[in-house]
């Protein structure tokens, strides 16, 4: 999308980090707004509206659940989305991010498939909207860990040397191990040498 559309990828990120700011302020107002109602009609305690009761715990596939468990699964499922994407937003923010990077991919990706669980099971026909930007994102992503996965599987990649050249920029050699077969092939084509340029951030 950045390519066909000519977009810098910090262009992009910007849009991203955005857009998840408006979801997060649209979902809190969603949440303020059912709260308000369930405090004005006082019908239950607030946590009997939102917490299921010790009935609606139990499975059973022959019948269907009373309304009022259905109801508190809504509004727990609910909290539960929202809460995920609090802890999402302030692990986001840059004062976070930059100094615990780690901490802050591990919690973006835990608690956004957290938060996209609880919202698919909040209400059911959001996966007609989440479904085509996750199908795309696990076409993009899936081959390289698929390809990840088996590499290690077979113990990695064999670097057997690193040489520094000299008068070459900071440029280094790494020769990595292969199969004899590969070895072969390799002798008898051009790729036997690559070239790979990743500068400095």
């Amino acid at each position: 999308l950045l390519v066909a559309l000519g977009w810098n990828p910090l262009q992009a990120l910007r849009i991203h980090i955005w857009a998840g700011y408006v979801s997060y302020l649209c979902i809190a107002l969603h949440g303020a707004i059912h709260l308000g109602i369930f405090i004005c009609l006082k019908q239950e305690s607030l946590s009997d509206q939102i917490i299921p009761g010790s009935k609606c715990w139990e499975w059973n596939p022959t019948e269907k659940p009373p309304r009022s468990c259905r109801s508190q699964w809504y509004n727990f499922t609910g909290l539960l989305a929202f809460l995920f994407m609090t802890v999402l937003i302030l692990t986001s923010l840059n004062w976070f991010r930059r100094r615990h990077y780690r901490l802050f991919y591990i919690f973006h990706v835990v608690c956004g498939i957290g938060m996209l669980a609880g919202a698919a099971m909040h209400w059911r026909p959001i996966i007609t909207f989440i479904a085509p930007s996750l199908i795309y994102y696990l076409a993009s992503t899936m081959p390289a860990l698929i390809q990840a996965l088996a590499s290690r599987f077979r113990g990695g990649v064999n670097i057997q040397q690193v040489v520094h050249l000299k008068n070459a920029g900071g440029c280094k050699e790494i020769h990595l191990a292969t199969s004899t077969n590969t070895s072969a092939a390799l002798e008898q084509q051009p790729s036997m040498y690559v070239k790979l340029c990743a500068p400095s951030l």
